[in-house]
């Protein structure tokens, strides 16, 4: 009701696309941005307020903010969605993968955050509203030393194919990875020295320590 709505000249129903917009004297419109926080990400519009809603119904998480991440502005392919949270004082240890996991039950795949950080504090600007330009850089996600050769081998390849350093057990497509990324990495594995790598192979083993156990076994 509120999009679709009667144009007050005409009287014909128009719909209420959310851009913000001005006439120029000559008739064309120019294009100043988005009244919402609707973005566009790999062909989906995606409503960051949306995501931010699920995050806030969340009992553990007390504040939260939702962002377009650019870890490579040059190349769109990289752009990914990255979440920030307050946890709920009294909730208890925070647990990211459990908030994923509840993300995951509610939200398509393509509207699931990339990174999850947690913050003592949102930072804000003087009159109060997020200070997005603040937000800290989500923090690497390897937490332990590979094992061994292949495992260091993947893990270098996923790195630069995903602009993303990730842990042994992060999963390829539940940190925004698409066919686009997937693709890149197979590449970068088969330049790497893995020239039987296949698309296939990331499918059925999504996280960089299964993976490397998958070509050890192959080797």
């Amino acid at each position: 009701a509120r999009r679709f709505v009667a144009d007050p000249v005409s009287g014909e129903r128009i719909y209420l696309s959310g851009d913000r917009g001005r006439m120029l004297p000559d008739g064309s419109l120019e294009h100043l941005g988005r009244l919402d926080q609707q973005v566009k990400l790999r062909g989906y519009r995606v409503e960051l307020g949306e995501i931010r809603a699920v995050l806030l119904a969340r009992p553990e998480v007390l504040a939260a903010a939702v962002v377009v991440g650019r870890p490579v502005p040059e190349d769109r392919a990289f752009d990914r969605l990255d979440a920030y949270v307050v946890p709920a004082p009294d909730a208890g240890p925070w647990d990211a993968e459990e908030v994923r996991r509840g993300l995951a039950a509610t939200l398509p795949d393509y509207m699931l955050p990339a990174t999850l950080t947690p913050l003592p504090a949102m930072p804000l600007t003087a009159n109060g509203k997020l200070d997005v330009a603040a937000l800290p850089a989500p923090g690497p996600g390897r937490t332990e030393t590979p094992a061994d050769g292949t495992q260091a081998l993947v893990l270098s390849c996923w790195d630069r194919a995903t602009g993303r350093t990730a842990g042994l057990d992060d999963n390829f497509f539940d940190l925004g990875g698409n066919s686009l990324l997937a693709t890149r990495l197979i590449t970068t594995l088969r330049a790497s020295g893995l020239p039987s790598a296949r698309l296939a192979d990331l499918y059925h083993h999504q996280t960089p320590r299964l993976l490397a156990a998958h070509y050890a076994q192959s080797s």
